[in-house]
């Protein structure tokens, strides 16, 4: 918990963010930052926050909501190392920094970010005691600020494979060629046709112009992501919008209609112009100022148009995205969800049986989400079918496990591999209680079957690539080399293997296996009479008898639904 505390020295008060913690029943302080004498103190800002908009960017509403976020979920000596990393590799963005923190937090926070947070933090001290004869406060020194020399920027590609220079420059968004017109959303004839692949004048991409341009986020847009699909637009030397077409209409649309929102992005484009060795004064001479980059690097136009409007769904920021979105699908609804015999999960969340499901779940979304993800039938899209699913796995599956799994399943086009995920999609109720009984505690934790079950299927998708390769030569190569699987996992791929023709057969296998964690005594129950516990490979030998034996099926509750077909 933090607090700020007052200490008051010769008649000088001074003003002090601490944090309070328990260790060993003891309640413990711990020094966060000297915010100043009192009267000039900032009760407001972090440390953490200061850190970031003098070295990373701008603190808007959002990036101060994520921020504060951060330190509520982790210690301030790691978003701060992590920012660290982050300017010396020059990767100036939020998602880089949070990738680096949940690094630590998987391998632990090294004595290398240690030393990091120590070198920022040297000089931070509390008042100098009364020996010292010098309680004049001292203000805590951070790392020093990004000054830019140059205008020169530079952004990956979506694949992360291609490297595109730019130049930042103050433009008059009304002079810029969109695809659109920004007020009747009817093609602009000066825009090459051949380089808008969306359709702007459809009624979802009309609501979300309009959504950015009333709730304009000036940090969204001026805010150096390094990326071709954020910040600020693209343009070529000829004015034409590369990428960013949206967001060039919701401006000229913002300036006209909300001249209030307008005017907070224009205050933020003049406080952030010399970050990026611009005038400020430039600001004013534009009846519509906007912050844009103009590609310096030749490609061949076309391509780099279309690379820039690839859905991200899963490179941009997918952990926060898909655990938030994860959050918001219960039990209920993953057990309603139904999967017939041979269906792939892309055409059951486009059917109609599975409509309640839908809905429910983007009900959850604000509106100008919800119009990115349905086409203009109301049909879930490709960038909705993949937001649906990143979150069915990750609700299953907590974590990062989750997250691969789905990875491994959008980009696997094998019909045995898309048969192994079908069948995991047909037992989702079943692993979703499961693997959340085992993560709280309440069962065996190595009860887990998720990461298992993500390794597995990497290796069963890396060997289905792989010309004249077979899971029994894998295996029978992994006596002799050194073995990346467990042997568990080795039993888990060799399973998927051989009933992959089938997503039936794998989903009974796995409802099975999950009823069986499901049935197994709490940890907290208490047995008067000794008995061995079952391990998990003994359990998911016993469900792979149970689903093999059709006679012997146990009568489990019916979690997902299978129709045959008529």
């Amino acid at each position: 918990m933090a607090y700020t505390i007052r200490k008051r020295i010769k008649g000088h008060s001074y003003i002090y963010r601490l944090e309070s913690f328990r260790e060993k029943g003891k309640v413990k302080h711990h020094y966060l930052e000297y915010l100043g004498p009192e009267g000039k103190a900032n009760h407001k800002e972090s440390m953490v926050t200061k850190l970031y908009r003098e070295n990373i960017g701008p603190v808007g509403q959002i990036m101060a909501e994520e921020l504060a976020k951060a330190e509520r979920r982790w210690p301030a000596e790691w978003i701060m190392a992590a920012m660290r990393e982050a300017v010396i590799n020059n990767q100036l963005r939020w998602s880089y920094i949070d990738r680096i923190i949940e690094r630590y937090e998987r391998e632990g926070f090294a004595p290398l970010h240690q030393e990091m947070v120590r070198m920022l933090e040297a000089d931070v001290k509390f008042l100098p005691s009364s020996e010292q004869g010098n309680h004049r406060a001292k203000a805590p020194p951070v790392a020093p600020p990004i000054v830019a020399s140059s205008s020169k920027t530079f952004a990956t590609g979506i694949t992360g494979l291609t490297r595109y220079e730019f130049e930042f420059k103050i433009a008059d968004a009304t002079k810029l060629i969109a695809s659109n017109n920004p007020f009747t959303f009817a093609p602009n004839p000066k825009y090459p046709k051949e380089l808008q692949p969306r359709l702007r004048e459809r009624v979802a991409t009309r609501l979300q112009v309009e959504n950015i341009a009333a709730n304009l986020e000036p940090d969204a847009l001026l805010t150096d992501y390094k990326s071709i699909d954020r910040g600020a637009p693209i343009v070529g030397s000829d004015g034409v919008v590369e990428s960013g077409n949206g967001r060039v209409m919701a401006i000229i649309l913002a300036a006209k209609q909300h001249p209030e929102v307008y005017a907070k992005y224009k205050e933020a484009l003049k406080a952030v112009a010399p970050s990026y060795a611009l005038s400020v004064e430039l600001v004013d001479k534009f009846k519509v100022p906007m912050l844009v980059r103009e590609r310096l690097t030749k490609v061949d136009r076309k391509q780099f148009v279309e690379e820039s409007n690839i859905s991200t769904t899963i490179e941009s920021s997918p952990i926060e995205k898909a655990r938030t979105d994860a959050a918001k699908l219960t039990l209920d609804m993953l057990t309603s969800l139904e999967l017939l015999e041979g269906e792939a999960i892309e055409d059951a969340l486009r059917s109609l049986r599975n409509k309640p499901f839908v809905s429910a779940f983007l009900s959850k979304l604000p509106a100008n989400e919800q119009a990115r993800l349905v086409d203009a039938h109301g049909v879930l899209n490709q960038d909705g079918v993949r937001r649906v699913a990143m979150a069915i796995f990750v609700a299953t599956f907590r974590g990062d496990v989750g997250l691969r799994l789905a990875e491994r399943f959008f980009e696997s086009a094998d019909v045995n591999v898309r048969n192994c995920f079908n069948g995991i999609t047909r037992s989702l109720g079943a692993l979703a209680r499961a693997e959340s009984i085992t993560a709280s505690g309440d069962h065996q934790r190595d009860y887990s079957i998720g990461a298992d079950l993500a390794k597995a299927i990497t290796v069963f998708s890396a060997i289905k690539k792989t010309p004249g390769m077979t899971v029994a030569k894998y295996l029978a190569q992994a006596q002799i080399l050194e073995r990346e699987l467990t042997p568990f996992q080795e039993r888990v791929l060799a399973v998927l293997d051989e009933r992959c023709r089938s997503a039936k057969h794998i989903g009974s296998i796995l409802s099975s296996y999950a009823q069986l964690v499901i049935d197994s005594p709490p940890l907290s129950q208490v047995s008067f009479v000794p008995e061995a516990k079952a391990t998990k490979e003994q359990l998911f030998e016993t469900a792979v008898k149970r689903a093999t034996d059709h006679n012997e099926i146990p009568r489990l509750p019916v979690l997902v639904r299978v129709h045959a077909r008529r």
